[in-house]
């Protein structure tokens, strides 16, 4: 019975560490990237690693509570919008009357409203 060698986590471990080493380097070499280096902000950054960790966690975790408030503000939003238009048909023509023109007293909504009997709804 031949026994099959285990794969070399070793050899592995070397290909790994040559793509992140490309990685970085590619990071490093970007335009952008380098301009920011060349900054106050990023060389006060360089010297301090920690802080710059630190606002990058702080950055990565806070961004998913913003986009779920985001999309919480966009999906009321939306349901606001639809049923304003699905459930205005079914309010009855006078509470709409007395709705917009509340200001008035009582005596000119009833007529506003007998006026408006005349006219077609569609």
């Amino acid at each position: 019975m031949v026994k099959e060698e285990p794969p070399s986590t070793s050899k592995d471990f070397q290909e790994l560490q040559r793509r992140v080493s490309l990685l970085i380097a590619a990071v490093q070499s970007n335009s952008k990237v380098v301009a920011f280096m060349k900054s106050p902000v990023g060389q006060y950054l360089d010297r301090h690693p920690f802080l710059t960790l630190t606002l990058l966690v702080f950055a990565a975790v806070s961004a998913v509570p913003v986009g779920c408030f985001l999309l919480l503000v966009v999906l009321t939003s939306l349901a606001a919008f639809l049923g304003v238009i699905l459930l205005e048909e079914s309010i009855p023509e006078t509470v709409t009357v007395e709705y917009w023109v509340g200001y008035l007293t009582a005596r000119e909504a009833r007529g506003r409203m007998s006026a408006m009997q005349h006219l077609p709804c569609y």
